[in-house]
């Protein structure tokens, strides 16, 4: 029996560590600002200035830092004719914001579920307490603040405009503070 455990451990060990990059790993970029947390086969995940940017395909320094501009709400121009170099917005940024009421009511209905069937000698010692308050605390379910739009730029490496689909959280409705931006090639559907 040890020996099986052993050897599920290994193994899981083994398959975790295959396709990582160290997060100090700069890739060849000059901007010290960009780290690269993960490449993978098709995950890509890059940190920029405190932000996280994954995605499925591998971007340039300046595609990364594009990207991030846009996020901010910094000027990027909305294509006209095929500017060259640049990155420009194809369809224009759209902004919404979910309540998302559903879910709250959901995970509310599932905690005060869990408390009523948990036993009262659990709920009266401290530990107990505890493990009870840990179990329903995932259901704090918040206000999300989505921004979402298409940018193309030129890929020295493809030779050729490529497409990108943003989405992207942010902190407030203001929509200038980004949590997060996640992002997937999409030339496949302008070709």
């Amino acid at each position: 029996m040890k020996k099986l455990f052993i050897t599920v451990i290994i193994i899981m060990l083994c398959l975790s560590l295959g396709t990582t990059v160290s997060a100090n790993t700069k890739e060849g970029f000059s901007n010290s600002n960009i780290k690269v947390i993960e490449e993978g086969f098709s995950t890509f995940i890059y940190e920029y200035n405190g932000i996280e940017i994954s995605g499925d395909t591998k971007l340039s320094e300046e595609q990364i830092i594009n990207m991030y501009n846009a996020a901010m709400n910094e000027k990027v121009g909305i294509m006209g004719v095929d500017p060259g170099n640049t990155q420009v917005i194809v369809i224009p940024p759209m902004y919404k914001t979910y309540k998302n009421t559903g879910a709250k009511a959901a995970a509310e209905l599932l905690s005060a579920y869990i408390i009523k069937k948990a036993p009262e000698k659990a709920k009266k010692s401290t530990f107990g307490a505890w493990v009870l308050n840990k179990l329903t605390g995932w259901a704090k379910v918040e206000t999300t603040y989505v921004g979402m739009w298409t940018t193309s730029s030129y890929s020295s490496y493809e030779q050729k405009r490529v497409y990108h689909n943003t989405l992207v959280h942010y902190k407030n409705s203001n929509y200038t503070t980004p949590k997060s931006i996640q992002y997937w090639e999409a030339t496949h559907w302008w070709e």
